[in-house]
C-alpha cells in the first residue's frame, strides 16, 4: 500500500520480477507530471520516466509506494548508484534502438554493472531491428506498436507479440506497452472528431492481449496528463482505473506464472490462456 516499507532487492528469476523475493507484475504509466500519489490511488504501482530521477520523484516514489522505470544517471561518468534508487525496478536503457546502438549499449551496461550496488536489477530496451542481438545485452526487452487508429486489426495484436518473441533470444521476458491515445500526429484530429477518445474496451482488448502472449509487464503509453478535468481525460481515467482492478485480481497469477499456455477453443475470435501456479490455475478468455 502507499507508504508502507517495501524490500527493495529487485532480481529477474526466469522470467518472474521479484522485489524483496515477492514477485511484482509491473502496471505502469508513463508520467507527465502526475504527483505519484495520484497515480497510486488509480492502481498503477510502477511510474515510467523519461529521464533519470531527480532526489525529489525518488523521495515522491518511496513515499507512495510506486516503484520507478527510468533512465540509469550518469554511470560513465563514475557516479554509483547508491540505496537512494531503491524504488527503481529496472533500468530503462533505449527505445527505438538499432543495430548500430549494439556497441554504446554493451558499453553502458558494463557501466551500469560496475556503479550499481544493486547488481541484480535488471535493464528493459526496446529495438527496432537485431531483436535477437540486444536480448542478449539486457534482460527484458520491450515490445511496442499503437495499433488503435490505424489499420493493424486489434484481434491481431496477441499474434504480433508472439511472432516478435519468436525473434528474441530464448526464454527473453517481454514487457508491453498499451496504447491509450491516439498517437501524437492523429490526436489534435480526432479532439476534433472525436473528442481525442479511444474507447476504453479498445486499451482493454489490447491489456488483455498482452498478459495472453506472455507480457510480464504493461506499461500505459501516455502523451497527456491524466489529472486534467476535460471529458477525454476524464473517460480515459476510469478506463485505466477499472483495467488496474481488474488485472489486480489475477496478478497474483499473472506474477509468477513463468509461461502461459495457450488453449485450444472451438470459437472463432476467442483465444484462451492458462497462467499456472503450484496451488492453482487462471484461464483468461478474450
Amino acid at each position: 500500500s502507499p507508504g508502507s516499507p517495501e524490500p527493495t532487492e529487485v532480481e529477474l528469476r526466469g522470467s518472474v520480477l521479484q522485489a524483496g523475493q515477492q514477485p511484482v507484475f509491473p502496471r505502469a504509466i508513463e508520467h507527465r507530471g502526475e504527483p505519484f500519489a495520484y497515480l497510486a490511488e488509480l492502481g498503477f504501482n510502477t511510474v515510467r520516466l523519461a529521464r533519470p530521477p531527480s532526489p525529489r520523484e525518488l523521495a515522491e516514489a518511496s513515499a507512495a509506494g510506486m516503484w520507478l522505470i527510468c533512465p540509469p544517471p550518469d554511470v560513465r561518468a563514475g557516479r554509483s548508484i547508491g540505496p537512494s534508487h531503491d524504488r527503481v525496478i529496472c533500468w530503462d536503457v533505449g527505445e527505438r534502438l538499432r543495430g548500430r546502438d549494439l556497441a554504446a549499449l554493451r558499453e553502458l551496461s558494463a557501466a551500469i554493472d560496475r556503479a550499481d550496488e544493486q547488481s541484480a536489477r535488471p535493464l528493459l530496451a526496446h529495438a527496432d531491428e537485431s531483436l535477437r542481438a540486444f536480448s542478449r545485452v539486457v534482460d527484458v526487452m520491450l515490445m511496442t506498436r499503437a495499433p488503435i487508429g490505424s489499420s493493424f486489426e486489434l484481434s491481431a495484436y496477441g499474434e504480433w507479440l508472439d511472432g516478435r518473441r519468436q525473434l528474441l533470444r530464448p526464454g527473453t521476458p517481454i514487457w508491453t506497452t498499451i496504447q491509450t491515445e491516439p498517437l501524437n500526429a492523429q490526436y489534435h484530429a480526432w479532439r476534433a472528431v472525436a473528442s481525442g477518445i479511444v474507447e476504453p474496451q479498445q486499451s482493454r482488448l489490447l491489456a488483455y492481449a498482452a498478459i495472453g502472449s506472455g507480457a510480464r509487464a504493461l506499461i500505459f503509453r501516455s502523451h497527456s496528463r491524466l489529472d486534467a478535468d476535460d471529458a477525454a481525460t476524464n473517460l480515459r481515467r476510469l478506463a485505466l482505473e477499472l483495467i488496474n482492478r481488474e488485472m489486480l485480481l489475477i496478478e497474483p497469477w499473472l506474477a509468477v506464472s513463468g509461461h502461459p499456455t495457450p488453449i485450444n477453443v472451438d470459437q472463432a475470435n476467442v483465444r484462451a490462456t492458462m497462467f499456472p501456479s503450484q496451488r492453482s490455475h487462471l484461464i483468461v478468455a478474450t
